[in-house]
């Protein structure tokens, strides 16, 4: 891995790799539960199974949709939290998930900082 990727973060939002999370251990954590986000598990019928996986990597619950005359453009909310709306990943946690679910959109920053300088654009080409 060169130097240059190891200084970069892919974003995901906290409720899909919560999602997750409950699908790899199997369970709801208690404070899914507390924060009334279990109801965004998807859970088997069959109680053999249990908690399903979460599906594609959505992100889109971190943008907001700006209208300006007939063009749409998505960009970040304002006063996202790391940790509580996002976490950041590393290219190669990134690629997996990618790989296996699917989705996005991609965000790529420099920092941990959701509203530092956006590389995503570049790694789009590269991932």
């Amino acid at each position: 891995m060169d130097n240059e990727s190891d200084k970069l973060w892919f974003m995901i939002s906290s409720n899909w790799l919560n999602q997750w999370k409950s699908f790899v251990s199997n369970k709801i954590s208690s404070s899914l539960k507390a924060e009334n986000k279990a109801d965004n598990i998807r859970k088997s019928e069959n109680p053999k199974i249990g908690i399903l996986p979460p599906g594609p990597i959505s992100n889109d619950e971190l943008f907001v949709k700006l209208v300006e005359g007939k063009e749409v453009q998505s960009v970040i909310k304002e006063g996202l939290e790391l940790n509580k709306d996002y976490r950041g990943v590393n290219r190669e946690v990134w690629q997996i998930f990618h790989r296996m679910y699917g989705g996005g959109p991609i965000i790529v920053r420099d920092d941990l900082d959701i509203y530092s300088n956006d590389l995503s654009r570049d790694q789009r080409m590269k991932t």
